[in-house]
């Protein structure tokens, strides 16, 4: 590992941290990888545990290099990181996420030979107590052949931020990650480098332990999804598109606009607002019939205590 402010590292590790739960194992995971030249860079996000956080942290502040802001988001953060960074090449990891031992290696060679390349993405092995755990990203989200703007629209390639390489300058270039679209700022970046014509590679190999849990699986989904969209009309706004990228992204914009709904729907109905509920189901039904949307509809008109439990019949 390079010693901070010796020498200047082959790549640096930048991890956002809010949650100190896991990141002494993020941390670890990064400092046994069998490749040594690189720094870790952790930036404090504003986390509301910060004094537990440091205290994690202490034994590792000689290996690391820590900076703290207030909180303004996970691609606020990363920002910091690059900024900070002395490495050409970035890798990002979440702070609850671990690189395989081989990580490093595989990726930091990989770029290094491939000049043409700006970023590889690498496939995930699920963990953490969801019902994804021992599958990998790649089972769900297909990379097949050549990464492209069209293929990334269309789901065809779905680039993974967790353990992704990417050149600094490449980054700096593009203006960073957009703070207005957190928590698809990655997706965002992966389309922004391809439209300024840079080229994206992946890796079938499970390199990165993808933890999910409560916190990521649920609770943040309607941001999630509402961030989604706000990508896309991003898209929309300032790429001048293809008519097959166009309806790639079109048929996106409505599958995201589906999620959202569904889930203000379901908010509707934990606050007991049956009117908003049923606002947002007949949208969702209007885009995409189904047999559970009616009767989801049916029971709001009729006796709304009952939608709850029709919409538990089975998982979405």
């Amino acid at each position: 590992m390079s010693i901070v402010g010796v020498s200047t590292p082959a790549v640096t590790v930048v991890i956002p941290a809010w949650s100190p739960k896991f990141i002494a194992q993020t941390i670890d995971s990064v400092l046994t990888q069998s490749f040594q030249d690189f720094e870790i860079v952790v930036v404090n996000d504003g986390s509301p545990e910060t004094e537990t956080l440091e205290r994690v942290l202490a034994p590792f502040l000689p290996r690391i290099r820590y900076f703290v802001q207030k909180n303004a988001g996970g691609a606020v953060a990363r920002n910091t990181g690059i900024h900070d960074a002395r490495a050409p090449l970035i890798v990002n990891l979440d702070n609850d996420d671990l690189l395989e031992p081989g990580h490093l290696a595989a990726q930091v060679e990989f770029i290094q030979q491939h000049p043409e390349i700006d970023a590889r993405y690498v496939n995930l092995l699920y963990f953490g107590g969801s019902d994804l755990d021992g599958t990998h990203w790649m089972d769900h989200n297909p990379s097949d052949g050549d990464v492209s703007l069209l293929s990334v629209l269309a789901g065809r390639t779905c680039p993974a931020n967790p353990g992704s390489i990417v050149r600094r300058d490449t980054l700096l270039n593009l203006g960073l990650y957009d703070p207005a679209v957190d928590s698809w700022d990655d997706f965002d970046m992966w389309l922004r480098i391809l439209y300024s014509g840079g080229k994206i590679a992946y890796c079938r190999k499970p390199l990165v332990r993808y933890r999910l849990h409560g916190g990521n699986l649920s609770s943040r989904r309607a941001y999630y999804m509402e961030s989604a969209v706000r990508v896309v009309e991003k898209v929309e706004a300032n790429m001048r598109l293809t008519a097959e990228e166009t309806a790639a992204l079109a048929a996106r914009k409505r599958s995201a606009m589906f999620d959202v709904e569904i889930l203000r729907g379901k908010s509707a109905l934990q606050r007991r607002d049956w009117s908003e509920a049923i606002r947002h189901f007949e949208y969702c039904r209007l885009q995409a019939p189904s047999m559970k949307l009616r009767a989801v509809l049916l029971a709001l008109r009729a006796a709304p205590w009952l939608a709850g439990e029709i919409l538990r019949l089975r998982r979405d």
